[in-house]
């Protein structure tokens, strides 16, 4: 065999050989992240910042009404890899609910309206998950089943675009100290009707739907 040959085949088996280690050391990698990732845990949302909140809107024909909750608590359960475990209770207090006038703020308060001082939370548990995709590493979009409370009363309510967001070592990014997060995203409907919010009020000037925007982050442990 000649010397020209001999290097070729030499050549070759050193190709094969190294692409192997190569796609072994990728696969090895790849194992690393997914196990990164397969993370259970239980995320709280007092939030240290002060940030997490729940704006609510009332789209009425002569006066539309903006507010916001900020008194959230959690805590929810999340698995990575079966986010059809998802479960828990986020409850909000009724006294952190607040539109941009101090006065309707008072009334929003009042007995006639949220009675926040014989109700003074609202809730929402999660029941179940009918479905379960993953969008993404550590993302998910769920459709998810749960009894909504407000003033006393409770009504089963489906979600059908919750999106949780896990995001390994994300307190170190946010609030400088250690811990993952998941962050949940969903939008969803209710009415004054329903939960017998001041009845009396027509719903020309207060609307009767109440659009509900959840944005909010999850610690799973609290800032020492």
């Amino acid at each position: 065999m000649r010397f020209s040959q001999l290097f070729k085949v030499f050549s070759l088996s050193f190709f094969v050989l190294t692409a192997g280690l190569a796609a072994q050391a990728a696969g090895s990698g790849s194992d690393k992240d997914a196990k990164r990732l397969n993370t259970v845990g239980d995320y709280i949302f007092e939030d240290p910042k002060g940030v997490n909140a729940i704006t609510f809107v009332l789209d009425s024909p002569i006066e539309p009404i903006i507010g916001v909750a900020t008194g959230i608590s959690g805590p929810l359960h999340f698995e990575t890899d079966n986010p059809m475990a998802f479960a828990g209770k986020i409850v909000v207090a009724a006294t952190s609910l607040a539109t941009t006038n101090s006065k309707m703020t008072e009334v929003l308060h009042s007995a006639d309206w949220l009675d926040v001082e014989n109700h003074p939370t609202l809730s929402f548990q999660i029941k179940g998950i009918r479905t379960a995709k993953k969008t993404a590493p550590g993302q998910c979009e769920l459709v998810a089943v749960g009894e909504f409370t407000c003033k006393g009363i409770t009504k089963e309510i489906v979600l059908p675009n919750l999106t949780v967001t896990f995001i390994k070592d994300g307190a170190k990014k946010r609030n400088r100290f250690e811990g993952d997060l998941i962050v949940v995203r969903t939008k969803f409907t209710i009415t004054r009707t329903d939960y017998e919010i001041n009845l009396a009020t027509p719903f020309v000037a207060v609307a009767d739907d109440i659009e509900i925007d959840v944005r909010m982050v999850g610690y799973t442990k609290k800032r020492n």
